[in-house]
């Protein structure tokens, strides 16, 4: 039996002829579908995925139509079988994620593809002559076309030394005769040797100690700062406490012309027994601040008995001069 399409028709057209009584020429350009398809061996580009695809459905329509009872088929049948074919598996497809999407599902189930052949009025036990392939597996397997390589004694495609021979492990590999010689060549010498970094480990005591001491004495400079730092943020938010209220403020400037007149006086003053004397700014900027409000700060409240009360807790007053 041929299998061709009408050319002269807007709309394709098959047409089907008993074998005995061929009414349709055979065209010399048809693809005929032989036992064993015959697969060329020439050097061919590599093809894209849909490519591939289109080529692999087409195989399988001729292997279907052999099946069925026809000995050839033109491009032009055969692309529309493909065509057909694609728009088929589409819908079902789409019909499947939609039912998928309808349960609020992602991915669709095993479920989804029976409610999909049932809409269609395909019942499962439909598929149990498919389990076992009339075709002969020799056929479903596809021969893939490969290309000739250019052999390795080609110039053109030798690469060239990048490293210098004692950097390519080629002299390793040369000592190292029980290496087959099929396995790939050494990496480089840099990529799995490093020089060892050997540290000095200090055991003189008295380095030791004096290395310790610094750190100490580093670690107090760095309090001391801290402490100062705190000092005058202090400082600074009780200024500005008082520097709301007018009194507050001639009060604080008071007091603070008193202090560094009293400071100033006692910098003045004559060191004793020949001794640097260090004046009370820097006494008082690398003094240790007492916490002067612990008096004033929240007291837990005594636990007395069940039928006492305790007494309230006198407050003290602090009048302003």
């Amino acid at each position: 039996m041929d299998l061709s399409m009408a050319d002269d028709s807007d709309k394709p057209s098959i047409h089907l002829s008993p074998q005995a009584k061929p009414t349709t020429p055979t065209i010399p350009s048809a693809h005929v579908i032989a036992e064993t398809p015959q697969i060329r061996t020439h050097k061919f580009t590599p093809s894209t995925a849909s490519v591939f695809a289109n080529q692999g459905l087409q195989r399988s329509i001729a292997l279907a139509l052999k099946q069925v009872g026809f000995n050839s088929a033109t491009p032009q049948a055969l692309d529309s079988f493909a065509q057909h074919a694609e728009k088929y598996l589409q819908t079902l497809i789409e019909d499947v994620h939609n039912i998928a999407l309808s349960a609020r599902r992602d991915k669709p189930t095993p479920n989804d593809f029976q409610v999909m052949l049932q809409s269609r009025n395909l019942p499962i036990w439909l598929l149990n002559p498919h389990r076992k392939h009339p075709i002969p597996q020799k056929l479903l397997e596809p021969k893939k076309e490969t290309s000739d390589l250019p052999s390795p004694s080609n110039p053109a495609v030798k690469s060239l030394p990048i490293l210098h021979p004692d950097l390519s492990g080629e002299t390793q590999r040369k000592a190292m005769e029980y290496i087959p010689k099929h396995f790939p060549e050494f990496p480089s010498i840099h990529t799995f040797r490093y020089t060892p970094r050997i540290e000095k480990t200090e055991r003189d005591s008295q380095k030791i100690r004096a290395a310790a001491a610094l750190a100490a004495k580093q670690g107090e400079d760095a309090l001391r700062g801290l402490v100062r730092a705190a000092k005058v943020r202090k400082q600074k938010e009780v200024r500005s406490i008082v520097q709301r209220e007018t009194h507050g403020r001639e009060r604080y400037r008071l007091w603070e012309a008193a202090m560094q007149k009293l400071l100033s006086d006692k910098a003045n003053r004559p060191a004793i027994g020949g001794r640097s004397r260090l004046s009370d700014q820097e006494i008082a900027d690398a003094s240790m601040i007492v916490n002067a409000s612990i008096p004033y700060l929240r007291q837990e409240r005594p636990r007395t008995g069940a039928g006492k009360r305790a007494l309230p807790r006198p407050t003290l007053e602090i009048q302003g001069p």
